[in-house]
């Protein structure tokens, strides 16, 4: 939904809650399980790897916090796909910092985009393949220099090959304006 008169209302509350958490008026109730779920995703549940028997990759799996969280057989069976479809894959298992940005936590947000960076560059600036529309609209916003293509873009059948015989795929509101999910 759009705001009538131009308002911004998105950036607005993210004003908002930016100005709050620097004067201490912000509640962590508001935002505490997330910024729990961030916390974890990037700690004892990271991950960087390039693709097996190799120090770079040309592309790199980011299910985001959200797929595994699921169901860790998503996250597992999509993998090997990538590993069959891609001839290898390395893998970049954390959060893509949205709960922070969500939280108005500027610091850490712009802290957590350091480590992504770094962690991409560390496994020579692949590609990376995300299946979370939130995921892939923050990392194309706030590291547009890291290239990004869609899982469900890699498992669409190749033309003239026979369409899966099952497939759900779930599009959140924050994949509502990108074409290529």
């Amino acid at each position: 939904a759009q705001c009538g008169e131009g308002v911004d209302l998105q950036g607005l509350f993210a004003l908002s809650r930016r100005d709050r958490v620097a004067g201490g008026a912000y509640p962590p109730a508001f935002h505490g399980y997330r910024l729990q779920e961030l916390a974890h995703a990037a700690g004892p549940a990271s991950l960087v790897k390039p693709a097996p028997g190799r120090t770079e990759c040309r592309y790199a799996f980011f299910p985001g916090c959200r797929l595994g969280g699921a169901n860790p057989a998503y996250v597992e069976r999509s993998f090997a796909f990538l590993q069959e479809t891609l001839g290898g894959a390395g893998i970049l298992l954390n959060c893509c910092g949205v709960p922070a940005l969500w939280a108005g936590e500027e610091a850490r947000f712009q802290a957590h985009l350091e480590r992504l960076r770094a962690d991409w560059a560390s496994i020579g600036r692949p590609t990376l393949v995300y299946a979370c529309a939130a995921c892939r609209r923050t990392l194309a916003r706030f590291l547009p220099e890291i290239p990004l293509i869609s899982l469900y873009e890699l498992l669409a059948p190749a033309a003239g090959a026979p369409p899966f015989p099952e497939l759900a795929v779930f599009d959140p509101c924050a994949g509502a304006d990108l074409g290529e999910v």
